[in-house]
C-alpha cells in the first residue's frame, strides 16, 4: 500500500490515468500566439496514432455527457450548482450529500487553478457520483474510484467520505489537460497527485524518504521514461514528488514548460543538469526527515 497517501490512488491501473486524459478547445490565453493550439492537435495524433498506454487511449477511452447520462440500466438525478452539473442515483448515499459533493467540488476548482497559476476555469463540469466500485464499473465498464474524461469536461467518481481527494485528482486531469495540452503521462499523473495531496497537507517527502530507506524510489530517469514499468504504488508518491519538488524550487510556469516539453526539457528549464537535479530532489527529500 501507499504509506497513507492516497487510498485511491493505490487502486488506480495503468488504464485508469489513460482513460482521464485528452484534450478540448478551451485554453486561457497566453503570450506566444497560436501554436500552442496546433501543438495539441499534433500530440494528440502523435499520441493517438502511437498506441501509447498513456494518452495513446485519449480517443477511444474518452466518453461524453450524454453517453454516461444515458447509460443503460442508470437513472439519474440532476442537480445544478455553480459551475457544475452533478448526477446522482436515487435513493443512494451520494443523493443525499449533493451539498456536500457541490461544495467538495467548488473547493477542488479554486485550489487547482490556484495552484496551476490560472486566471479559472470557465466550462460546466459535468460530475456522475455514484455508491460503489461495482456500479462504477456498470458505468465506465472498469471498477475504479474516480475518472476524469478532458475531452468533454466530466468525471465520474464514487463517493465516499474520503471524496474530496479523488475528486482533486481527476479535475486536475481536466483542467490541466485542457489549459496546458497532452503531457508525458508522469507528469500528468505528478501535477494531479502534487495538487490533490497539497489540498490534504500529504507529505509527499515523508513518503517518499521511506520509499528512498528501503531502496524503492525511482531515479528521475525512470520517472520521466519508464513510468509504466513502475506500479502505482510507486511511481504516483515519486512523480507527485518530484513534481512538488520542480514547483517549490522553480516555479509553476517552470511545471508547465515541462509539462509541454516533457522530460527532456527539464535540464533546459531548470539550467541544471539532470544529475544536479536529482541529488538536490534527494537532498529535500532527506531534509523532510530531519
Amino acid at each position: 500500500m501507499f504509506d497513507g497517501l492516497l487510498p485511491f490512488i493505490a487502486r488506480l491501473s495503468v488504464a485508469d490515468a489513460a482513460r482521464g486524459v485528452g484534450c478540448r478547445s478551451w485554453r486561457p490565453a497566453r503570450r506566444g500566439g497560436g501554436a500552442g493550439a496546433w501543438l495539441v492537435v499534433l500530440g494528440v495524433l502523435a499520441w493517438t496514432l502511437a498506441g501509447s498506454a498513456g494518452c495513446g487511449s485519449l480517443v477511444v477511452g474518452q466518453r461524453s455527457v450524454g453517453e454516461l447520462a444515458s447509460r443503460r440500466g442508470f437513472e439519474w438525478e440532476r442537480h445544478d450548482a455553480p459551475g457544475f452539473v452533478i448526477r446522482v442515483e436515487p435513493g443512494t448515499e451520494a443523493a443525499g450529500r449533493v451539498g456536500a459533493i457541490a461544495a467538495d467540488a467548488s473547493r477542488a476548482r479554486g485550489h487547482i487553478v490556484g495552484v496551476l497559476g490560472l486566471p479559472g476555469y470557465p466550462p460546466t463540469i459535468a460530475i456522475f457520483a455514484v455508491d460503489s466500485r461495482e456500479r462504477m464499473g456498470d458505468l465506465i465498464g472498469r471498477e475504479t474510484m474516480g475518472v476524469g474524461y478532458s475531452t468533454s469536461d466530466a468525471l465520474c467518481v464514487v463517493f465516499a467520505e474520503d471524496a474530496r481527494g479523488i475528486l482533486t485528482h481527476e479535475m486536475t486531469h481536466i483542467i490541466a489537460m485542457n489549459a496546458w495540452g497532452v503531457p508525458e503521462r508522469w507528469i500528468n499523473e505528478g501535477v494531479a497527485v502534487d495538487v490533490d495531496t497539497l489540498d490534504r497537507g500529504v507529505d509527499l517527502y515523508a513518503i517518499c524518504h521511506r520509499r528512498r530507506d528501503r531502496g524503492e524510489l525511482p531515479s528521475v530517469e525512470t520517472l520521466t521514461r519508464r513510468f509504466d514499468s513502475l506500479t502505482s504504488d510507486v511511481s504516483y508518491p515519486a512523480a507527485g514528488c518530484l513534481v512538488r519538488y520542480l514547483r517549490e524550487t522553480y516555479s509553476i510556469e517552470a511545471v508547465r514548460a515541462i509539462w509541454e516539453g516533457g522530460g527532456d526539457a527539464i535540464e533546459r528549464v531548470t539550467g541544471v543538469s539532470a544529475g544536479s537535479l536529482e541529488e538536490a530532489w534527494l537532498a529535500a527529500i532527506d531534509a523532510s526527515a530531519r
